[in-house]
């Protein structure tokens, strides 16, 4: 069940806990496996993946999901990417 293409906020969730139950704590972005911890955090479920930063969560009182990517594996972008960058910027000043 490894996602392709352009998947929706809920086919990632779904593919995530996929992942985590049939593929031995596995990630549906890069594929490893024993790199993803499930949390609950009061209606929030979170899927995390320590190899590549991929999340996928859904609130369960509202049903909405959310997610660190929406078109496929390419690594997702973290915030410390670009405040790392805007440090080193004004640095050089």
């Amino acid at each position: 069940m490894a996602p392709e293409g352009k998947l929706t906020t809920g086919e990632w969730y779904e593919a995530a806990e996929f992942w985590h139950t049939e593929e031995h704590q596995g990630c549906p972005c890069c594929r490893g496996r024993h790199c993803v911890f499930r949390s609950e955090w009061g209606d929030r479920v979170e899927y995390y993946c320590t190899a590549c930063d991929f999340s996928a969560s859904r609130d369960r009182q509202t049903g909405r999901c959310f997610t660190t990517t929406e078109t496929g594996r390419e690594r997702p972008s973290a915030v410390l990417d670009d405040l790392a960058l805007y440090n080193g910027e004004l640095m050089e000043r």
